[in-house]
């Protein structure tokens, strides 16, 4: 058995390991939730992975430091009203979207912001019953 995977690893040669690339870089840009207007460039440091998961919302948390901050930081970061969207410089691609539910501090030298992508806006939507005089096709309704 092991004369046999010798033969078979001699013919095909392992290829070598691709060398260690630096880590994507990504730039935050604060953007208005109706318009999609960017309001200004932050410097947010997400503390755990991004996700999008299909047919759910998923939350982010992360942190600003102050110091580093435009002036615009807080119109940028308003609660309900602006999104944070992550974006690879590499080709521009958006990453990840989402809505500032809350944020806290100011007074420190960071500012922790709570995240929720936009799936979480039709969470808290609801239909309601309707009722139809006559027979209806669910497809006729839809």
């Amino acid at each position: 058995m092991q004369s046999l995977f010798k033969a078979q690893s001699a013919e095909r040669p392992v290829p070598p390991a691709p060398a260690a690339r630096e880590p994507a870089a990504y730039t935050w840009f604060g953007c208005d939730l109706v318009t999609g207007a960017i309001v200004e460039e932050l410097p947010f440091v997400a503390s755990g992975p991004l996700q999008r998961i299909i047919g759910t919302y998923t939350s982010a948390s992360g942190s600003i430091a102050l110091p580093d901050c435009p002036p615009n930081w807080a119109q940028a970061t308003d609660p309900m009203r602006t999104m944070l969207v992550c974006i690879r410089r590499s080709d521009e691609v958006v990453m990840w979207a989402g809505m500032v539910l809350a944020r806290t501090g100011g007074s420190a030298e960071t500012v922790e912001l709570s995240l929720v992508t936009l799936e979480a806006y039709y969470d808290r939507r609801f239909v309601v019953d309707r009722v139809y005089p006559t027979p209806t096709a669910a497809g006729q309704i839809m």
